[in-house]
């Protein structure tokens, strides 16, 4: 089956011995992933590429951990493309949610 998903958060259970990485295992870890078959973020155990997996805030749960690679991304890549200048004004609505929260 599909497994969909693109933002992953966890714990390192395994390293690859060709891995070279400051991560060891125990880790709380989150990583963006490209969905093919049975390979997105929502599976219970993900193989990765180190360079698409990066330490975790403490401080978040899981969950939220999961919600920062994409929505963190897509606001910092909406706000690049609008090239705002010093004193034009953005309205952003939906403000309390993931993506909205981060551009502000």
């Amino acid at each position: 089956p599909w497994v969909p998903g693109m933002d992953a958060a966890g714990i390192i259970d395994e390293i690859g011995p060709d891995v070279a990485t400051e991560l060891k295992l125990g880790d709380r870890v989150m990583a963006m992933v490209v969905p093919q078959g049975q390979h997105g973020g929502y599976a219970s155990s993900i193989v990765l590429n180190q360079n698409a997996v990066v330490p975790a805030p403490a401080s978040l749960t899981y969950a939220e951990t999961a919600s920062l690679p994409m929505n963190t991304l897509t606001a910092r890549l909406s706000l690049d493309l609008l090239k705002l200048r010093e004193g034009q004004t953005l309205a952003v609505t939906g403000g309390p949610g993931a993506y909205g929260g981060y551009v502000i």
